[in-house]
């Protein structure tokens, strides 16, 4: 398919990455589920509650946004057109904690620790419609939002380019979560068709871009304050 792109992006494809649904054990120790999240109810409440808990003074450029229908307004875009990946604890858990958004498209969090933890995928207990979506509380989410305004964008998800943003809470940065989420949502993400996806990250952000370049990314623009990275994948 010959699409012209806006972008730069790596000659070779990077991969391949595991797929949701699967298991994590982070570097303290917790089990959580890995789990491609639809078009759901109670999974954008789920995922409206995780966002309130950020702390607004934490926030950078206004994302995610502050209030629960300024949250459901921002979220309804991504999780009807976009790819989304969501990371939640297998055992319940307290919803005490703040949350810091700090690198990536959208100037969303990415975690500091690409080495811990291990992956089990297994369909058991971490495919969303097993659980309560009403009770879930997510710790992580990635998204890739693709670059029109078309909602049938993965009827041919290789015509486009996507976006990546991703978002850990505080209390899970550190621990190796943001790894194993960034790396599912590649791997659903070239499961579905994607092959051409971007993002932006603050250049001082250092554990940051060296974790996106460890998962395949390469720098391709420079901004005053932003790297723009992109990386290829190999669709099944």
């Amino acid at each position: 398919m010959n699409v012209e792109r806006s972008r730069r992006y790596p000659d070779e494809p990077a991969g391949p990455f595991p797929t949701p649904p699967a298991t994590h054990t982070d570097a303290e120790g917790r089990d959580l589920a890995i789990e491609r999240v639809a078009t759901d109810g109670a999974v954008h409440d789920s995922l409206t509650r995780m966002y309130d808990r950020f702390n607004p003074a934490d926030r950078a450029q206004g994302i995610p946004p502050t209030g629960e229908a300024q949250i459901r307004d921002w979220l309804d875009p991504l999780i009807d057109t976009g790819v989304n990946v969501a990371v939640r604890p297998l055992e319940p858990t307290a919803s005490a904690g703040q949350a810091t958004p700090d690198a990536s498209t959208l100037d969303a969090d990415v975690d500091r620790n690409d080495d811990a933890g291990a992956d089990r995928n297994i369909d058991a207990d971490a495919d969303a419609t097993s659980a309560d979506a009403g009770s879930i509380e997510y710790v992580g989410h990635a998204v890739l939002v693709p670059d029109t305004d078309e909602s049938d964008a993965l009827d041919e998800p290789g015509r486009y380019e996507w976006e990546l943003a991703i978002f850990v809470l505080q209390e899970y940065q550190g621990a190796g979560v943001g790894t194993a989420l960034l790396e599912h949502l590649l791997g659903e993400a070239a499961a579905v068709g994607i092959e051409h996806v971007w993002l932006t990250v603050e250049r001082w952000n250092s554990p940051a871009i060296s974790l996106y370049e460890s998962t395949g990314f390469e720098s391709v623009g420079t901004e005053r304050f932003d790297i723009e990275m992109s990386i290829q994948l190999d669709p099944a």
